[in-house]
C-alpha cells in the first residue's frame, strides 16, 4: 500500500516522555524503508518553519534545546536569551529547566506575554505579537504568507526584529537590517519570499538508542499535548481557560481493578526521577503496560502533582510504577 503513491510522513513529538532521539530513529527507519517519502513537520508553535527558514535553527545537537539548558545549568552560559520561550512551563524535564535558569549568568526574556520564566528573568523586553506587526509567516507546509499589522502595539513593545537589531548593535554586530521591507528582500533572495514554498532535503543521522531493562518500573509513560492546556495564551483568555481538563492520569481499567482503585481517586506515579500524585481516569484504549497524561495542564486543585517531575531528558524513555495513596 505504501508503494501505491506518494508518501508524506507527518512527524512530530508524539510522546514528550521519550527523548527526541527515539522518535527520530523511528522516522529515519521509515524514511529508509520508503523510497521517495517526504516529511511534513508537525511542529507545535506557529511559524517554527519560518524560524528554521531564516536560519535560526541549531547548527548541531550541541546547540539544541536540551544541550543549551544543560550548558546553562552547568554555569557555561553567560547570557541566556529566551525568544518567546517559557522553559519552566514548556520543557518536559522540569528540573533541568529550573537548573538552567538558575545557572545562567543572566536571563533575557523577549516575549509578548508574561509567563513563569519571564518572572525569573533579569531583563524583560516586551515584543509585539500577531496582528501588531507586519511581515510574513510560514505554515507547516512551508508556504510563506503575508502578515499585516491590524492594531497598534501597546506600551514600549516592539517587533522582535527591532529588538534583535538593537541587541546585536550593542554587542558590536551589524545584522544588515533596518526595515521590514529590507528583511523581506533578504528572504526573497533566498527563496523565502511571500508566495513561495520552502523545501529542504531530509537529512537523517539518528544515533543508536539503547533502552535499559525495566527493573522495578514496568509501565511506559506517555505524555502528549492536547489542544487546550495551561499555556499563557489559553490561561489569559476567560473564554478558553476553562477548556483545559486539568491534571490527571489515564490507566487501563483492568489495572485499576487489580489495585482496587476507583475512577477519580488519587494514585501515585513513581519513576526513577521522582513521583507525582494525580487523580486517575480509566481508559480502555490503553494497554496494561501504559499510562497516559496530558502535558502542561493547570493544577486547579492543591496537591495535584506535575507529570514533568517524572521525566528525565537524559533517559531515552520514561518508565513508572503505580502505587496506591494511603
Amino acid at each position: 500500500q505504501l508503494s501505491s503513491g506518494p508518501v508524506v510522513v507527518v512527524a512530530g513529538r508524539g510522546n514528550l516522555a521519550t527523548s527526541a532521539d527515539v522518535e527520530f530513529a523511528a522516522l529515519q527507519k521509515l524514511m529508509t524503508a520508503v523510497d521517495g517519502a517526504t516529511v511534513l513537520p508537525a511542529l507545535r508553535r506557529g511559524n517554527v518553519v519560518g524560524t528554521l527558514q531564516a536560519g535560526l535553527g541549531p547548527t548541531s545537537e550541541a546547540f539544541d534545546t536540551t544541550s543549551t539548558l544543560t550548558a546553562a545549568a552547568n554555569g557555561q552560559i553567560e547570557v541566556l536569551v529566551l525568544l518567546g520561550s517559557d522553559p519552566l512551563a514548556d520543557f518536559p524535564d522540569r528540573d533541568l529547566a529550573t537548573a538552567a535558569l538558575n545557572g545562567a549568568g543572566r536571563v533575557v526574556s523577549i516575549t509578548g506575554h508574561m509567563n513563569a520564566s519571564t518572572a525569573d528573568a533579569d531583563v524583560v523586553l516586551p515584543a509585539a505579537v500577531m496582528s501588531e506587526k507586519t511581515g510574513s509567516t510560514t505554515n507547516l507546509e512551508g508556504r510563506v504568507l503575508p502578515v499585516a499589522k491590524k492594531v497598534n502595539t501597546p506600551g514600549v513593545a516592539r517587533p522582535d526584529w527591532m529588538i534583535a537589531v538593537e541587541l546585536a548593535d550593542r554587542l558590536g554586530h551589524d545584522l544588515g537590517a533596518s526595515s521590514v521591507e529590507g528583511i523581506s528582500e533578504q528572504l526573497m533572495s533566498v527563496g523565502a519570499g511571500v508566495g513561495s514554498v520552502w523545501r529542504v532535503p531530509f537529512q537523517a543521522s539518528a544515533q543508536e538508542v539503547s533502552v535499559a531493562p525495566k527493573g522495578g518500573y514496568d509501565i511506559d509513560l506517555i505524555v502528549s499535548r492536547v489542544m487546550y492546556d495551561g499555556g499563557v495564551a489559553t490561561a489569559s483568555s476567560p473564554s478558553l481557560a476553562g477548556l483545559a481538563n486539568g491534571r490527571a492520569v489515564a490507566v487501563n481499567p483492568a489495572v485499576l481493578e487489580q489495585f482496587g482503585i476507583d475512577s477519580g481517586e488519587m494514585i501515585r506515579i513513581v519513576s526513577e526521577r521522582g513521583s507525582a500524585e494525580l487523580p486517575v481516569c480509566p481508559d480502555d484504549r490503553l494497554d496494561r503496560n501504559t499510562v497516559w497524561a496530558a502535558f502542561a495542564q493547570p493544577g486547579r486543585e492543591s496537591g495535584f502533582g506535575d507529570v514533568r517531575s517524572l521525566i528525565s531528558s537524559s533517559a531515552p524513555v520514561s518508565r513508572v510504577r503505580i502505587e496506591r495513596v494511603p
